[in-house]
C-alpha cells in the first residue's frame, strides 16, 4: 500500500499537481498574513511589494523559469500601453497578441495526457492585462498606473493559479482600502465546503479514474448502466474544480479582495454551490458555475461585438474565445458544442410545453428529479469528452454510446425550425383565404 501511494505522488509531482498544491497552500498562507500581521493598514507601495513578491514565489516555485512566459508577456503589453496609448485598436491588439502567445503555449506544451504548465497561469494573467486595457479603455480606473501597481495586479498570489478572476479596479480597493477585512465566516464556510468536495474527488479517485471511460468494465455495460455511470462519473470530476476554486476564494477573502460595503463577499463568488447542485436546467447550471470567467467573458467578449448587430455571431464569437482560453482539444471544443446545443433545445422544449398543464398530470416530486437527471446526463455526456481530451480517446467512449446527445439534439432544434416554418406557411395561407 505503501509503494502504491509512493507512485500517486511520483506521477501527481511529474504532473506539477503536486507543486500547484503548495502553491495554493502558500496563497492561503499569504492571505492569512495580510491579515494577521495587519499588512491592510500599510501603504499602497508595501502592499505592491507585499502581493508582488508572493505572486513570483508562486510563479517561479510551481513553474520555475517557464515563469518568464507570464512576465515576459505582462511587461511586453505594459509597455505598448505606453507606445500607442490606450483605444479601441489597442484593447484588440492587447487581446489578440495575449491569446495567440496562450495558443502558442499549448502548442508547444500539450500532449494526450495533461500536464500543467505556465499556460496555467497565463489564462489567468491573460484576463487580469486584457481586462486592465478595457477598464482603462472604459475610464473605469485612473490612468496611467505605476509598473508596480499593474505586474502586483498581474502577480496578485491569491487568484494567479485558478481565479477567481478579478478587475483591477477590485485589486485597487484592496491597496487603497486600511480597514481589516471581514473574512472570517465567509472563509469558513467556503473552506469548508473545499475540504468536503476535496474529500470526495481524492476519496473516489481511488477507485475512479480517466481511464474509466475507456476500460473494457465501462465498454461492456448496457447503455442505461453507461448513462448512469457517466452521470456520476461526471459529477464527481467537477467536484475537484469546486474545491479547489473555494480554496482560492478563501485566500483572497483574506486580503478583503470582492468585499462589498456591508462586508460581504458575494463579488468573490466563482461558484453558487447551491444553485449548482439544484438546478434542472443546463442554464442554470452554467450560470453557477465559473461564475467570474463567464461575466469577464459576457463583458469583455459578447458586449462589445454588439457592433456587429447579431446576437448569435457574438454568442459564437464569445464561445469560440472560451475554447481557444482553455486549449485546443477536441475535448473542449465539444463540450462548449454540448452546451450549447443543451441550452437551445432546453429553450425549445420549454416553449412548447405547457408547465401548468404538465404538473397537472405529473407530480412536481416526479417532474424535478427527472429533469435533474436528464440536465445532469447531458451536462456529463459533454465533461466527459472536456475530461479525455483527444478526438481518438473522445471518439471511443462516444462510440460506444450512439453518440447520442450528439445527433439527438440536433434533430429536435431542427424539427422546431421546420415546425415553424410550416406554422408560418399555414398563417400565410390561412391570411390570404380571409382576404379572398
Amino acid at each position: 500500500r505503501i509503494q502504491i501511494l509512493f507512485e500517486d505522488y511520483l506521477v501527481i509531482m511529474s504532473m506539477n499537481e503536486g507543486y500547484l498544491v503548495v502553491g495554493i497552500v502558500i496563497s492561503i498562507i499569504v492571505g492569512v498574513s495580510f491579515s494577521f500581521f495587519k499588512v491592510y493598514n500599510k501603504s499602497p507601495f508595501v502592499k505592491d511589494i507585499f502581493f508582488l513578491s508572493a505572486g513570483l514565489t508562486i510563479f517561479f516555485f510551481c513553474f520555475g523559469y517557464s515563469a518568464f512566459h507570464v512576465i515576459g508577456s505582462a511587461i511586453v503589453f505594459y509597455l505598448l500601453m505606453w507606445c500607442i496609448g490606450i483605444s479601441g485598436v489597442s484593447c484588440c491588439t492587447v487581446l489578440l497578441g495575449c491569446l495567440s502567445y496562450l495558443l502558442y503555449g499549448y502548442i508547444t506544451t500539450s500532449g494526450v495526457s495533461y500536464t500543467i504548465t505556465w499556460t496555467l497561469i497565463h489564462c489567468q494573467v491573460l484576463l487580469k492585462i486584457c481586462g486592465y486595457f478595457f477598464e482603462l479603455y472604459d475610464a473605469k480606473v485612473r490612468y496611467p498606473q505605476s509598473f508596480l501597481t499593474y505586474m502586483a495586479y498581474c502577480c496578485f498570489p491569491c487568484s494567479c493559479l485558478v481565479g477567481p478572476s478579478h478587475s483591477f479596479k477590485d485589486y485597487e480597493a484592496v491597496i487603497y482600502s486600511t480597514k481589516p477585512p471581514n473574512a472570517l465566516p465567509f472563509a469558513r464556510r467556503r473552506f469548508t465546503l473545499a475540504l468536503v468536495y476535496i474529500g470526495v474527488f481524492y476519496g473516489v479517485g481511488q477507485v475512479w479514474s480517466t481511464k474509466t471511460l475507456l476500460s473494457h468494465e465501462f465498454l461492456g455495460l448496457s447503455f442505461p448502466l453507461k448513462v448512469v455511470f457517466w452521470t456520476m462519473w461526471s459529477k464527481w470530476l467537477i467536484t475537484k474544480y469546486c474545491g479547489v476554486w473555494m480554496v482560492a476564494e478563501t485566500a483572497a477573502s483574506f486580503t478583503g479582495l470582492g468585499a462589498d460595503a456591508s462586508g460581504a463577499f458575494e463579488s468573490l463568488r466563482n461558484m453558487d454551490i447551491y444553485k449548482f447542485e439544484t438546478s434542472v436546467t443546463i442554464q442554470d447550471e452554467l450560470s453557477s458555475f465559473n461564475i467570474k470567467v463567464h461575466q469577464w467573458v459576457k463583458t469583455n467578449i459578447y458586449k462589445r461585438c454588439r457592433f456587429l448587430g447579431n446576437p448569435v455571431l457574438s454568442r459564437i464569437i464569445a464561445l469560440l474565445f472560451l475554447y481557444l482560453w482553455h486549449g485546443f482539444y477536441f475535448g473542449f471544443f465539444n463540450l462548449f458544442l454540448i452546451e450549447a446545443l443543451g441550452i437551445e433545445t432546453e429553450r425549445i422544449l420549454f416553449k412548447h410545453i405547457n408547465a401548468d398543464i404538465l404538473y397537472r398530470y405529473i407530480p412536481r416530486y416526479v417532474c424535478y428529479p427527472a429533469f435533474y437527471l436528464l440536465k445532469n446526463a447531458c451536462v456529463g455526456y459533454g465533461l466527459c469528452g472536456f475530461a479525455l481530451r483527444t478526438f481518438e480517446r473522445c471518439h471511443i467512449f462516444y462510440k460506444s454510446v450512439y453518440y447520442c446527445f450528439h445527433w439527438i439534439m440536433p434533430v429536435i432544434i431542427l424539427l422546431d425550425v421546420m415546425v415553424g416554418k410550416l406554422g408560418a406557411r399555414r398563417r400565410s395561407s390561412g391570411e390570404m383565404e380571409k382576404e379572398d
